[in-house]
């Protein structure tokens, strides 16, 4: 049993504890692996890459696996980065143990060698006297199989099975971001007045009794509990446009959930917001909270004490913005997840106390490796979080790796979180439901004012999931659309000359190269299809060619002339808008930056609508914004006649722009709402266009 000293700690490597006089401090095995290694060379500097091959030898981890260990074994000897009493930082180059090392081992060691001889000496004599041959090997048996039982129930004890499903809200309203309090018996939630607008609620799981928290109905964020169940604190926002983009400044709000038990209450601020944005508060006690803060494009970690107003900066990101944040009070560690320009995901660990800092990037599997956003949520008493994406959740260790559970889900799952003592998860469930529709019209005779046009509108596709991107067939009556019908994103096909039958199958790509986007070929012979940021010629009969290309593709904007398209890709850590030749395979830059959407018109014009709906277009290389348009949130762009373009807004509105006047003119004004517009045929007098049906998304819990 090895044993030995740093100062007053006896350091157990047989239990993998740290014991301090009454206090015993269960430990990792590894960080003790690199606690002795530096007592074995104690007051020298060891290498990084000596304690990377000792106690991780055969296997790749970074440095910041040595940095976690480090941490945690300063937190428990209560030494920090700053005083460096008890281990010494040495820039990159390593780590030495400075206290004082004891060893305890080597007279243990002759003895308990004395000891283990005579009681072998001992057994050996028994076994022979007492104990027949065949007995000696069934209990061994016995022996080895309890062992193991044992093992797998020690190893199994905080791992989590979910069996079943059990819904927790039922009502007509979207439900989302819920959370345990402290003692489990509460969870907090957003339920949802609007698109945008929002109450804060709290369910008791023992009663089953719910209680509206909010006085008024406002744009909050998601409820955090303080560590004694007493407070919740959020963001709040003034307002947000139709399309759900937050418009206004967030600042930092609180309630006394003790009042709101009796009645809702008003919230109270905490920080208000003028020239930053405040979000994403987490409790690190009773009396401070951790939150982002945003100016400009610069993103902020900061600490806020309660009781003085004190702020203080823990972490500021170089060109990366932060996503989500949660607390570990076990482990007193800051999880963060950060993202750069083309939503490349790290997990950002930071100790609020010594401030270190480190950033791993996140290793999701093929299905998912696309995802836009990762929401991360501690376990409470392991060194791991909970994360999920789409109908997936995954497990995250602090290298990055994510893990799926085998939970077999036919919705959507959003912001879980575990349960205070980790034997279930909160989460909420459901689906978008956006349904292709067809809106006609026609002059009133004698006019051709827009207020005298005549509209008709059918929905053409209808059905449970997501279904979008709706495209006529040059020269033919098909209608092509991206479907979820079949459990995945893939290719349908529709009979517009007769709505009534049912759509058809085109596609069949793997899960993890679900469709993205697809346009016509000119001729219409053919669709070419981006999936899993590839592209592929799709014939009708179902044949599919890959196209190769020198760049990840992520949206097909339109086709342009007979073999070329406009894409948005993704070339040297940045989006770019490039026009790429498929038969040449010849590539054209004529944007970098991120967009929305584009179009390059016949006289090669290049227009783009940005990440804020605003329409601009491109000038010497700059984006002009285009004056008319600023007051709109524009949605889609679509070659018209004579130089102009047609653009859609948010309020069911086509315009018609001039592109040699710069002036824009009212085509069409429906009465009817209609979502994002997909394609127009000008001289049929129709467009497609996606509706939300409905948005359903309610609170479960998974055990």
């Amino acid at each position: 049993m090895l044993e030995f000293y740093v100062g007053n700690y006896r350091i157990d490597m047989a239990r993998s504890q740290i014991v301090a006089q009454d206090d015993i401090l269960s430990m990792e095995p590894k960080v003790l692996q690199v606690l002795l290694i530096l007592a074995e060379n104690q007051g020298q500097v060891v290498p990084h890459d000596v304690i990377l091959n000792k106690v991780w030898p055969g296997t790749v981890v970074g440095s910041n696996a040595i940095q976690r260990c480090i941490a945690q074994l300063r937190k428990a000897f209560n030494d920090d980065a700053k005083t460096q009493r008890v281990i010494s930082t040495h820039p990159k180059v390593g780590y030495s143990l400075i206290a004082d090392v004891n060893w305890q081992t080597e007279l243990a060691s002759i003895n308990n060698q004395e000891k283990a001889a005579e009681q072998e000496t001992e057994h050996a004599l028994v076994t022979r006297v007492f104990i027949p041959k065949h007995w000696i090997l069934i209990l061994a048996a016995i022996s080895i199989s309890i062992a193991l039982f044992t093992y797998q129930e020690l190893m199994s004890a905080d791992k989590l099975n979910i069996a079943k499903l059990t819904p927790l809200t039922a009502t007509d309203n979207k439900e989302l971001q819920p959370s345990f309090s402290p003692d489990g018996r509460y969870i907090a939630f957003q339920r949802y007045a609007g698109s945008c607008e929002n109450q804060l609620w709290a369910k008791d799981t023992l009663d089953n009794k719910e209680y509206l928290l909010t006085e008024e109905v406002g744009i909050y964020g998601t409820p955090r509990w303080s560590p004694d169940g007493s407070q919740l604190v959020f963001s709040s926002v003034s307002h947000c446009s139709k399309h759900q983009v937050l418009e206004g400044c967030e600042e930092l709000r609180a309630l006394s959930f003790v009042l709101a038990k009796s009645s809702p209450q008003a919230t109270r601020e905490i920080l208000s917001c003028e020239n930053k944005d405040y979000h994403s508060p987490v409790w690190l006690d009773n009396e401070s909270i951790a939150f982002f803060s945003r100016e400009g494009e610069q993103d902020n970690l900061l600490t806020m004490s309660l009781t003085d107003n004190k702020i203080s900066t823990l972490y500021t990101p170089q060109k990366e913005s932060l996503y989500s944040l949660d607390y570990s009070s076990h482990l007193n560690l800051l999880a963060l997840s950060q993202f750069d320009a083309v939503h490349n995901f790290s997990l950002v660990l930071v100790d609020p106390v010594t401030i270190e800092t480190t950033v791993t990037a996140l290793k999701p599997d093929e299905m998912h490796k696309h995802n836009k956003y990762w929401r991360l949520s501690w376990h409470p008493s392991q060194e791991s979080l909970i994360t999920s994406a789409g109908k997936s959740l995954y497990t995250v260790d602090l290298d990055g790796q994510l893990t799926e559970y085998n939970f077999p889900a036919m919705q959507n799952i959003y912001g879980p979180r575990y349960h205070p003592q980790a034997h279930s998860i909160i989460a909420a469930m459901g689906t978008f439901d956006p349904d292709i529709g067809q809106l006609s019209w026609s002059s009133v005779k004698g006019s051709q004012k827009s207020e005298n046009i005549v509209t008709k509108q059918q929905m053409l596709a209808r059905s449970t999931v997501n279904e979008y991107d709706a495209k006529y067939q040059p020269h033919g009556n098909q209608i092509a659309f991206i479907s979820n019908r079949g459990g995945s994103s893939q290719i349908w096909l529709l009979n517009s000359a007769d709505t009534n039958s049912p759509p058809n199958q085109l596609s069949y790509f793997p899960a993890d190269k679900e469709v993205n986007s697809f346009v016509w070929s000119p001729d219409g012979s053919l669709i070419i299809v981006n999936s899993g940021r590839g592209l592929n010629l799709l014939e009708l009969n179902g044949e599919l060619t890959p196209i190769k290309r020198p760049v990840d593709v992520v949206d097909i904007y339109h086709a342009s002339g007979e073999s070329q398209l406009l894409l948005k890709v993704i070339e040297n850590n940045q989006y770019a808008i490039k026009l790429f030749n498929f038969d040449s395979l010849d590539l054209k830059t004529l944007y970098i930056g991120a967009s929305q959407k584009a179009l390059l018109t016949d006289q090669g014009d290049l227009f783009i609508i940005d990440d804020k709906l605003q329409l601009n277009q491109l000038v010497d290389d700059s984006l002009l914004p285009i004056a008319d348009f600023k007051e709109t949130k524009s949605l889609s762009l679509f070659q018209g006649k004579n130089n102009n373009i047609l653009v859609t807004d948010s309020h069911s509105k086509l315009w018609q722009f001039d592109v040699n006047s710069a002036s824009r003119s009212l085509y069409l004004a429906s009465d009817k709402k209609m979502g994002r517009v997909s394609d127009i045929l000008l001289n049929k007098s129709t467009l497609l266009f996606s509706k939300m049906v409905s948005f359903k998304k309610e609170i479960v819990l998974l055990n």
